[in-house]
């Protein structure tokens, strides 16, 4: 996976601000004041569904939260059968042992 050269230094600058101790307000205010296009305004046909007019905070936190750009991305990884999501579901509520004799 190749970072994308139009886009990477602006991840980039995001990161290193948020860990100078900038807030995400401060970030977004920052790349809508300098004209640096938000992801759907870089790439509309991606992102539809966006206006693509400016940065917002959740757009911001979401990139900072980004497992590919934390670091924290796996590869390669497959569900189980055991990972199943219908399987070990914990009940809300105790069983009644009186309760389940009478099914």
């Amino acid at each position: 996976m190749e970072p994308d050269p139009a886009t990477a230094p602006h991840v980039r600058w995001i990161f290193e601000q948020r860990l100078a101790g900038r807030s995400v307000a401060s970030i977004a205010r920052a790349l809508n004041d300098n004209g640096v296009p938000c992801p759907s305004g870089a790439d509309p046909a991606r992102n539809p569904h966006r206006s693509g007019q400016r940065w917002m905070l959740i757009t911001v936190a979401a990139i900072l939260a980004n497992p590919r750009y934390t670091g924290r991305q796996v590869w390669n990884r497959q569900r189980t059968d055991r990972d199943a999501p219908w399987q070990g579901k914990l009940r809300s509520t105790p069983r009644d042992p009186a309760v389940e004799r009478l099914h």
